[in-house]
């Protein structure tokens, strides 16, 4: 083992002058230069880490922290035991686990701010990336912590919890710096982690941090929107609150973004309109689905489609259900007495041309939301098990897209249940129920679109919330469908008989819209 002056990097042994190797006796000894620097009085963070650790001084207090009052209670502890003991005598690790977009980072400030103490952040997948080799990294790192007498934030820590053995160079050298470290250390990540080994004298306390639910977005909205000038209603608020699944910095950075929409439409005497705050929530949601289904930019309303008064009800039904959905679960506690995910899962059946695309562009429309269409013949593979990873693979981009999913040809996936002859009907009914579990882990709108209703097997149709008959239209809603089909610049000829067309011949939507427009060209 080294001596602790070169352990620890503060002496370095240098070949002579014109770098030739040389024997240990006849090498040059040399105080390392970041601790050159502290004795002559320099707080700069060592050159070799400045690429992936910062330093700051938080000034936040717990008031602007919301949180589950449990976490709040347990931190709020800790940091009044840490203030009473003294960090300096304290070896305390917390581990803060939660999915991107918990309040991670502001827990960490408010505790340093709470001790009095500066905060050196380290971006341990920077800092794996780095060139140097990681166990002398690591060890400056903590030096560097040491040096400014500052509490340690490792975050992005899921890399390296991830493949333990293939990131031993890194985790092996915290763990033991752990070990020695005085003070408080901080950890985050996405997955809980613990080392492998024992920490003697070493507190390693974990706190699991939750998305905001929709009381605490709520008081988010309220606290960001009140800096700024916002002309919104409270059922509009409560509507952002209920739609957006954002953390408290995602609300903030929507707001500012509105604001600057505003800003730019009106000048300076502009008033951040809901119009605005919808716009710059989709813009702030996840964008990568777009690279795995097709984006659609919603055009119709409610007056552009012919349907019965029954479907019609039934969608705006829907669009109701959704935005109460957090009031209902969360504040009246009906969570705990369903069995269907937090999700909005519906069926839209009917013949081609009827209005299923047309009804999800509508709800989208209404709703506020992005809308993604995702042909389900296109994700479903012959090979066992390829159908699962595509299906994995859009619910994981869409879990933070705040979108409306819409699955055409749900009959690819979603036939008749079959009996198990064999191993391809038995891994059939594995993608059923893989996607069936996936519809209801998420927290947004999914809908699936079929042509043919008997197709689906009434087991699974049990398990959505809504299914939504189109009918093929009759001569009633024929007519309507060619009264609004010819816009009113189109010069369309006083012969032109449209009753006869709707009793003459029984086309659906769809096919109305494409004779309109070929008619239009001829």
């Amino acid at each position: 083992y080294p001596a602790p002056l070169i352990k620890y990097g503060l002496i370095h042994l240098y070949e002579d002058l014109y770098g030739k190797e040389s024997p240990v006796l006849a090498k040059f000894l040399g105080l390392d230069q970041r601790l050159a620097d502290y004795l002559l009085g320099s707080d700069a963070i060592d050159s070799r880490l400045k690429s992936f650790v910062w330093l700051g001084h938080p000034r936040s207090s717990w008031d602007e922290v919301i949180l589950a009052e449990e976490s709040r209670v347990r931190l709020e502890r800790l940091s009044e035991t840490l203030m009473v003991s003294g960090t300096e005598q304290q070896k305390v690790a917390l581990y803060l686990a939660g999915p991107s977009g918990t309040e991670k980072s502001t827990v960490a400030e408010a505790l340093c701010s709470s001790l009095g103490k500066p905060l050196l952040m380290c971006d341990c997948e920077r800092l794996q990336a780095s060139d140097l080799a990681s166990p002398e990294l690591v060890n400056l790192v903590f030096r560097e912590a040491l040096l400014q007498d500052a509490v340690l934030f490792l975050h992005n820590f899921d890399p390296l919890v991830e493949d333990q053995s293939r990131h031993m160079a890194t985790v092996e050298p915290i763990t033991q710096e752990l070990v020695e470290r005085q003070g408080l250390t901080i950890i985050a990540g996405a997955q809980p982690w613990r080392p492998r080994q024992v920490l003697k004298d070493q507190s390693f306390l974990t706190e699991t941090l939750a998305l905001p639910d929709y009381a605490q977005r709520t008081r988010y909205w309220e606290s960001h929107l009140d800096s700024n000038k916002a002309c919104i209603t409270q059922q509009q608020l409560a509507s952002l609150a209920s739609k957006f699944r954002f953390s408290g910095e995602q609300i903030r950075e929507v707001v500012t973004t509105a604001r600057d929409m505003a800003l730019w439409r009106s000048g300076p005497s502009a008033e951040v309109a809901v119009a605005d705050l919808n716009e710059a929530s989709r813009w702030h949601s996840n964008q990568r689905l777009k690279l795995l289904a097709q984006k659609i930019s919603p055009r119709y309303s409610w007056e552009d489609i012919v349907l019965p008064r029954d479907q019609k009800e039934q969608l705006s039904e829907i669009c109701s259900y959704f935005a109460n959905m957090p009031v209902v679960y969360e504040q009246w506690g009906f969570q705990s007495k369903t069995s269907l995910g937090k999700g909005l899962n519906i069926l839209f059946a009917g013949p081609s041309g009827t209005g299923k695309t047309m009804s999800s562009e509508i709800m989208a429309g209404e709703l506020a939301l992005d809308l993604y269409k995702i042909d389900l013949a296109t994700v479903v593979s012959k090979y066992i098990g390829e159908t699962e990873k595509n299906l994995d693979r859009i619910f994981q981009e869409a879990q933070n897209s705040n979108a409306i999913l819409f699955f055409d040809e749900a009959d690819a996936v979603f036939g008749k249940r079959s009996e198990v002859k064999d191993a391809h009907d038995r891994y059939a009914n594995i993608e059923v129920s893989y996607l069936l579990q996936k519809m209801e882990e998420y927290q947004g709108v999914v809908i699936l679109a079929t042509n043919f209703r008997k197709n689906i097997d009434d087991a699974f149709v049990r398990r959505l919330h809504f299914a939504v008959e189109f009918p093929f239209p009759e001569e009633e809603y024929r007519l309507q469908i060619w009264q609004q089909v010819f816009p009113l610049e189109a010069p369309l000829s006083d012969s032109v008989d449209l009753p006869f067309l709707a009793r003459q011949f029984k086309l659906s939507g769809g096919n109305i819209k494409n004779i309109a427009v070929a008619s239009a060209f001829r």
